[in-house]
Order: structure tokens, then C-alpha cells, then sequence
């Protein structure tokens, strides 16, 4: 009978290693593509050694770029003001109404019920 439980005792210390080998190896495998996914994100944060030339390369592309938007622009700006849109009156600003004195000086008799006359105060 004692040979039957050594054989099992050791056979279940077998079992119970063998799994925690195999838990162990699962667990590094998913650690290791962990780490290949960290780095594949801290790649994008590694890009080109920025040096005088590049710097000035990328200087000169973003100067036509800019300079084909302000033509872009200036053309649409004579293509509306050729088509008459160019001419739309400017509104003003509550301050510049205020200043002019367009504002504040009348006199609301929306509000007035029937029968009761604006009184002049003055």
C-alpha cells in the first residue's frame, strides 16, 4: 500500500509541475507579445533624427504648402468677388451700434396693454 501512494504522490507532483511548466510557458508567451506590442507603440514615437538638412527639407515643403493655400484662397476670394459676392454688407458689433448710438434710445410699446398711453418722462 505505501508503494501505491509513493507512486502517486510522485505522480502528482509530476502532474501539478507539469502544469505550472505549461501555465509558465502560456503566461511568457503572452508577456512576449506584450512587449512586442509596447514597442511596436513606442516605434511611432521614434521617427527621423531631425539634422539641419532635414529640418530644412521639411522647412521648404511646408513653406509651398502654405504658399499654395494663400493662392488657393486668393483665387477663390477673386472668383467671389467676380461673382458679385465679394460686395455683402458688414454687420456691426453691438459695441459699434452702441457707440453710433443706434441703440438703447427707443422706446418699446410692445409691452403696453390697450387703453394705456406711452408716457413722456422728461
Amino acid at each position: 500500500m505505501a508503494m501505491i501512494f509513493t507512486l502517486v504522490t510522485t505522480l502528482t507532483e509530476n502532474i501539478e509541475s507539469l502544469i505550472a511548466e505549461r501555465i509558465a510557458f502560456v503566461q511568457k508567451a503572452k508577456d512576449r507579445e506584450a512587449e512586442e506590442a509596447e514597442a511596436r507603440e513606442n516605434a511611432k514615437f521614434h521617427g527621423e533624427k531631425v539634422t539641419r538638412e532635414s529640418f530644412m527639407r521639411w522647412r521648404e515643403g511646408f513653406r509651398r504648402e502654405i504658399e499654395a493655400r494663400n493662392e488657393e484662397r486668393v483665387r477663390r476670394e477673386a472668383e467671389m468677388k467676380g461673382k458679385g459676392g465679394g460686395k455683402r454688407e458688414e454687420k456691426m458689433t453691438g459695441k459699434e451700434l452702441w457707440e453710433r448710438g443706434m441703440v438703447g434710445k427707443e422706446v418699446e410699446e410692445e409691452g403696453l396693454e390697450e387703453g394705456v398711453e406711452a408716457l413722456k418722462v422728461g
